[in-house]
């Protein structure tokens, strides 16, 4: 057993011992109702509920922490279809859990925003956060606000997560003309980013280009 599965069944039973903890086949689940307490100062909101989950990590501890809603959805905007929680964009997951070491930290930094935010949206009809977009488009937005640069076209975001996958030669990949402003902007970001799954950011760029530019796989 893994130290991020250790860590994250370990956390679970004292923390939330109402849900039931089952292992099938590469993946453990957490099933039940989740206590949680959450609040915001502007506006302020606060909320003390126990929603019905289902939520799944890998045994490996790899990928991103899965959850499903057990109860009525709503319409609420940010819950799919097969009732799993859109709680971010993957790469904003994936990268403010690059350190993780137990479920913990999706948790706290994931569900329970998540939630007050459906809570404060079936009150008021309104999102208390600001609203990522689905998709590929989502990812973008994600990437723009990490590299601090509102002003960057949907082309520069591919470009740069082509360069951080690291498949292809900088000079191949960035058009000369921008090549010394992307090294003196981006060199920091991009490094960082290599710390995350290479193929994970390789299959964000070839989204980026089929959902944003129409092209083929």
């Amino acid at each position: 057993m893994g130290a991020y599965l250790e860590n994250s069944i370990a956390y679970i039973a004292e923390n939330h011992p109402s849900l039931k903890i089952e292992e099938t086949g590469d993946s453990v689940f957490f099933e039940g109702r989740m206590y949680i307490v959450a609040q915001c100062t502007n506006p302020v909101f606060k909320i003390q509920i126990c929603p019905k989950i289902k939520l799944s990590i890998k045994k490996d501890g790899h990928g991103i922490p899965s959850c499903v809603y057990l109860g009525e959805t709503q319409g609420y905007p940010h819950i799919n279809k097969d009732k799993t929680l859109c709680v971010s964009t993957d790469f904003d997951i994936l990268l403010r859990l690059q350190n993780s070491v137990c479920i913990s930290d999706y948790i706290e930094l994931f569900l329970k925003p998540f939630f007050l935010s459906f809570e404060y949206w079936k009150k008021t009809g309104k999102p208390l956060f600001g609203e990522r977009s689905h998709g590929a488009q989502g990812v973008i937005e994600s990437i723009r606000e990490y590299t601090n640069s509102h002003k960057l076209t949907d082309e520069d975001v591919a470009l740069l997560l082509a360069w951080a996958a690291d498949r292809v030669k900088f000079r191949r990949i960035i058009p000369k003309k921008k090549q010394s402003v992307f090294l003196s902007r981006y060199q920091n970001k991009i490094a960082k980013l290599r710390k995350l799954d290479g193929f994970f950011l390789w299959d964000l760029y070839k989204n980026v280009r089929i959902e944003c530019f129409c092209e083929k796989k």
